[in-house]
């Protein structure tokens, strides 16, 4: 028998059963002289006379063994159960917390409808084969070793009690699958299922299942997810032609063959699987939505005859020969991203795409693009491109990356006025006039490029997040009437001004590092700001701070400041890092008791005693300082043993 395993929740159900308390006078051979041979626990013996209502000192025969229909026994120091084999009519009996490990003498007792055998010393349940009458079973806290026996012990109405797992009988020896099964049916743990009750499955959803035997009695699925699971064959899902849906992600999955049969499927997700071959799928032909995703894939030919496709991925394969996309008009969207392709030829027919993700190819020629005019959606980051203008005539283009390529020209940018997200960090710009009728723009990227004049931005009033890091720019009006502004990130330019941000009142994340800014003054009134960076500038002053009072994360880093008592009222800081400055007196962070991270190196502190007031810290970095007493980093340490501490 197979074993496979379903775990059991712990459940208590009283039952009650009657004492037998009539007793039958001692034949001459059953006398009390000699019940230590066949009954030699004594600790058992005083329950069972308790439970006859028999005197301490009365005798006990085997024949009065025979009446006896409960035995509560429980914490008695019990050790041998030998002698209850003469108890015939027991239907109840409790033996918890004794020191019992040979169920030897309950072999024979058919009768017992409720056995509490919990906390002792059980390794072994094969006496139990027979008892198949029991309802209630406990077996908790047992160093029980092999459970294949309880596959018996299936009585409609059995509860087990056990934390260990029990086996599902042939059917289905996945134990994570039979109880995800018992679930969906809405039947108790531990429950027994038939192939019949299969066929009332319709949906199925579930994860770290390894074999799926079983699921072929459940002709009636239409839907079915195994996410995360270790599935190698799936034979018994061949004959499931019902199945319209069907998602088995994550697993070590190579032979799709058993697959071919089901020609009813919708939707087929096969993601993070080790699939070389797609031969079996190639008369699926009413998939609508297919997804490969992290497969180990080359050749999509089978997929030519799959016309109903609307939605394709084929992400990080080893793709290089996109003909067999050709005639697929229906697909809708498409993601080719990672594969290995260089020649898009095959897309230019597929005039219904809106959205195309090409990301991590080797592409140069966009020409093939010209005629997807329905694209709102595209995706072209990582290649090799330089000329960008047979995007010209995308004008349903509302999102548009083209980040980490060889542009320097976006002329062909200028008309795609519907374009809400576009990104373009990395290249080679040195012009973004283009850009100035942008208006829906709400998102744009133009880090790390060759830009020094940012006036073609001034008009774009939606924007609400800017990426213009790693430039050359100088002068900053041109933001200053951007004021959706929520997230600016302008480090690594060469800023020494930025009184333009000053109205910008809407700001949430603001990041100015690595200019040559001195005056903060402009950032006095930015009280939404809740992350601030302004690493690596000239800053002495941080007074214009003090009333930013939402600020949770402050980066002062490499700086020349010297007072930080305008940071005493920043009481909602989680994350603050002060390195590199001229600091001596840190007595102004005592009430930032949110802090979890905190970084002091490279400055002139001596005394750091206020630190032990700030309970919540889970980093800090206090190196390359004159610190005289380190008793508080050793208080810290008592007090939080998680923190981390850098001395």
């Amino acid at each position: 028998m197979k074993k496979c395993f379903a775990i059991f929740s712990i459940v208590l159900i009283g039952f009650t059963l009657s004492l037998n308390s009539c007793h039958k006078p001692a034949t001459h051979q059953e006398t009390a002289e000699n019940e230590t041979e066949w009954m030699p626990d004594e600790h058992l013996r005083a329950a069972v006379r308790e439970a006859l209502k028999l005197a301490p000192d009365a005798s006990l025969t085997q024949r009065e063994l025979e009446g006896l229909t409960e035995l509560s026994a429980s914490r008695r120091g019990i050790k041998s159960l030998k002698g209850l084999v003469y108890a015939t009519k027991l239907e109840a009996l409790y033996l918890a917390s004794n020191k019992i490990s040979d169920l030897a003498p309950l072999a024979n007792l058919t009768g017992l409808q409720s056995l509490n055998l919990s906390n002792n010393k059980i390794s072994d349940l094969t006496p139990l084969v027979n008892l198949t009458g029991l309802q209630e079973l406990d077996l908790r806290a047992n160093p029980i070793q092999d459970v294949t026996v309880l596959c018996t012990l299936r009585h409609p109405n059995l509860m087990l009690l056990s934390s260990i797992r029990l086996p599902e009988p042939g059917l289905m020896p996945d134990a994570f699958l039979a109880e995800c099964v018992r679930d969906a049916l809405g039947l108790a743990p531990g429950s027994l299922f038939t192939p019949e009750a299969l066929q009332g499955l319709t949906k199925l959803d579930t994860h770290f299942i390894t074999d799926l035997t079983g699921l072929e009695h459940a002709t009636r699925l239409e839907a079915l997810s195994l996410v995360g699971s270790g599935i190698k064959d799936l034979t018994p899902l061949e004959n499931l032609a019902g199945l319209e849906a069907l998602s088995l992600v994550g697993s070590e999955m190579k032979d799709l063959t058993p697959l071919a049969s089901l020609a009813e499927l919708r939707e087929l997700s096969l993601r993070n699987n080790e699939i070389k071959d797609l031969t079996p799928l190639e008369n699926l032909t009413e998939l609508q939505m297919l997804n490969l995703d992290r497969n180990q894939i080359v050749d999509i030919a089978p997929l030519a005859k799959l016309t109903q496709l609307q939605v394709l991925t084929l992400t990080s394969n080893g793709i290089k020969d996109l003909i067999p996309l050709a005639k697929l008009t229906g697909l809708r969207k498409l993601d080719i991203r990672y594969n290995q392709v260089n020649d898009i030829t095959s897309l230019a027919g597929l005039v219904g795409l809106q959205v195309l993700d090409l990301d991590g190819n080797d592409i140069k020629d966009l020409i093939p693009l010209a005629s997807l005019v329905g694209l709102q959606h595209l995706t072209l980051q990582d290649n090799q491109i330089i000329d960008i203008t047979p995007l010209s005539n995308l004008m349903e283009l509302q999102v548009l990356y083209l980040r980490y390529s060889e542009i320097n020209d976006i002329t062909a940018l200028s008309q795609l006025t519907r374009l809400q997200k576009l990104g373009l960090q990395d290249n080679r710009i040195i012009d973004i006039t283009p850009l100035s009728n942008l208006m829906e723009l709400q998102y744009l990227d133009l880090a790390d490029n060759e830009i020094n004049d940012i006036t073609p931005l001034a008009k774009l009033t939606g924007l609400q997040k800017l990426e213009l890091w790693g430039n050359e720019i100088h002068d900053i009006t041109p933001l200053s009437h951007l004021t959706g502004l929520q997230k600016l990130e302008l480090y690594h330019n060469q800023i020494h001004d930025i009184t333009p941000l000053s109205h910008l009142t809407g700001f949430q994340k603001l990041n100015l590092q690595g200019n040559q800014i001195v005056d903060i003054t402009p950032l006095s009134h930015l009280t939404e700001l809740q992350e601030l960076k302004l690493w690596g500038n000239e800053i002495h002053d941080i007074m214009p701070l003090e009333n930013l009072t939402g600020l949770q994360e402050l980066d002062l880093q490499d700086n020349r400041v010297v007072d930080i008592t305008p940071l005493s009222h920043l009481t909602g800081l989680e994350w603050l890092s002060l390195s590199n400055n001229e600091i001596s007196d840190i007595t102004p962070l005592a009430k930032l008791t949110q802090l979890k991270n905190l970084y002091l190196g490279e400055n002139r502190i001596n005394d750091i005693s206020v630190l032990t007031q700030l309970t919540n810290l889970e980093t800090l970095r206090t190196r390359s300082n004159p610190i005289q007493d380190r008793t508080p980093l050793q208080t810290l340490r008592k007090n939080n043993p998680q923190i981390m501490i850098y001395e």
